[in-house]
């Protein structure tokens, strides 16, 4: 089991000051560090990536449940750090940019989870590449600023949901597990935050890639029409564009907002056709 380390001790005696341009917030709380590695379901065959290690808190309450811990962490600065907190045979953390992996690194994994604590900056681009990958998790447990949360898991039709929502959603089940108080970082953020986990969906036939770049399309612009912003940003004809809807059943003044995920999939599938 984690030892009873006194993270906020080893930070200071190894003279670490937190950087905001990286997002270092970090947790210590041992009961919301265990509710994170339970909400992502550990189990004693996972190999896990954490993406953030910070100060190696979450990464030890994670390699008490995992086979493996794979962990990312950009400040080099923090190496002294884990060679006082992190000393399992389980964990092997890497000094680098996951932003900067490229696919075969991804695929070297195997079959894993991803759970981590990301800063807030980077939390959309590691959800995409993580999705987008050719080697996707079996799932995603990360702790989010609570806004993204919330567009994370909106409705059609309401101001949060956007390209994000309709992306993840096309590759993804999406559940806020719980939601967490700002005052459980250090240092504090300015915001709240809340756990978000996302279950792979088994959609073989889906060309995600391409209904993703449809899905921005008919989000470049929200005041225009869809059919305007198809126009615009996807490259075929108001003509065509409007044909789709009609062919789905939809009004030809409708918003990108409206549409479900499955109806971007239908139209998708409309516009190939045509």
């Amino acid at each position: 089991m984690s030892q009873n380390i006194d993270y906020k001790f080893v930070l200071q005696s190894q003279g670490f000051e937190f950087k905001k341009g990286l997002g270092q917030n970090f947790v210590f709380d041992t009961n919301l560090l265990n509710a994170i590695a339970t909400d992502a379901d550990i189990q004693s065959s996972d190999t896990v990536v954490e993406i953030g290690v910070g100060a190696g808190s979450l990464t030890n309450i994670i390699a008490d449940r995992a086979s493996r811990v794979v962990g990312f962490e950009i400040d080099k600065r923090l190496q002294a750090v884990h060679k006082l907190t992190i000393q399992r045979d389980s964990v092997e953390v890497k000094y680098k940019d996951f932003l900067q992996l490229n696919d075969n690194d991804i695929v070297s994994f195997g079959v894993y989870k991803v759970v981590a604590n990301l800063p807030y900056y980077i939390t959309t681009p590691i959800i995409f590449k993580l999705l987008e990958s050719n080697n996707p998790p079996k799932s995603i447990t990360i702790m989010v600023q609570k806004e993204v949360a919330n567009r994370i898991v909106a409705k059609p039709n309401t101001p949060d949901y956007g390209v994000l929502t309709a992306s993840v959603a096309l590759r993804c089940q999406a559940t806020i597990t719980r939601k967490v108080s700002r005052a459980a970082f250090v240092p504090q953020p300015n915001v709240d935050s809340a756990i978000v986990r996302l279950d792979k969906l088994h959609c073989s036939n889906l060309n995600a890639t391409n209904i993703t770049k449809l899905i921005q399309a008919a989000f470049g612009n929200r005041r225009k029409m869809l059919v305007n912003n198809l126009v615009s940003n996807y490259s075929i004809s108001k003509q065509k564009a409007q044909q789709a809807l009609i062919q789905l059943g939809l009004p030809i003044t409708i918003r990108g907002e409206a549409l479900s995920v499955q109806q971007f999939v239908d139209l998708y599938n409309i516009i190939s056709n045509i």
